[in-house]
């Protein structure tokens, strides 16, 4: 039996247990299925253990936690995805080929100038199976609403390499993910606990305020007018911010 190379077009021999094989005429690695071998890619990552505080932290502060994570572990994967062809725009986009461990890694479009060699993974890679076959692939991106050539393209099986971080935020763990070409961060559970704090604080603040406001008029001199004027316009100040930014505006 054999499959076409979809990196040069020759001919490679395989039997019916082969699921990788590499190309005798190009060198290149392929995915073998039914009667087509699919050019396996690997990306090297961007993104080294010692960045990954940096993405981290960003990532933390754009949600308003200004705390710096305690890394407990860290795992390099490389996630397999389906390389597909979008319609009309001719771009290229990435379906998971197993379950995503993040809904935001559940489809991402290619890197651009990703380095990449089609070669064979390395024994220290943590390397996931792709659990999908190409045709389930183009199924996936249409039921999220990704319009893909059903053939042609440059078709690929696409290993994404995505750090696993477990970090730890007030005696708290939580895992992320950090995709390791661009350094997107993304988490099914994001770190919740300061941002209800916040809330309970700016309410305290509001209270106090308040308070103030209210007793201005009845007990304080008038000496007092505009402190307790300039705290109040504070504490609605940092409240409607806050509202707007949990809405996104």
């Amino acid at each position: 039996m054999h499959i076409v190379c979809t990196n040069c077009g020759a001919e490679v021999p395989i039997d019916h247990q082969t699921v990788r094989v590499p190309c005798a005429h190009c060198g290149a690695f392929l995915f073998a299925q039914l009667t087509e071998g699919i050019l396996q890619v690997m990306l090297s990552p961007r993104i080294g253990e010692g960045q990954l505080e940096t993405a981290l932290t960003g990532w933390l502060s754009r949600m308003e936690i200004r705390e710096r994570p305690v890394m407990r572990e860290t795992a390099l994967q490389y996630r397999p995805y389906w390389r597909l062809q979008m319609k009309r725009t001719g771009g290229r986009v990435l379906i998971a080929a197993d379950q995503p461990s993040a809904a935001e890694l559940a489809h991402l479009p290619e890197p651009a100038d990703a380095a990449r060699s089609a070669v064979s993974p390395t024994q220290d890679s943590e390397l996931a199976e792709p659990e999908c076959l190409l045709e389930a692939a183009v199924a996936r991106a249409a039921a999220l609403g990704i319009p893909v050539e059903e053939s042609g393209g440059e078709r690929a099986l696409v290993y994404l390499p995505v750090w696993r971080v477990v970090i730890e935020l007030r005696k708290v763990a939580h895992t992320v993910f950090v995709e390791a070409v661009t350094g997107i961060v993304c988490s099914d559970r994001p770190p919740a606990m300061t941002r209800r704090e916040k809330s309970r604080t700016l309410g305290l603040v509001a209270l106090v305020a308040f308070l103030l406001f209210f007793a201005q008029a009845y007990r304080l001199p008038a000496a007092w007018l505009p402190v307790t004027f300039l705290l109040t316009g504070v504490a609605v100040y940092a409240g409607v911010l806050h509202l707007l930014r949990q809405k996104g505006w």
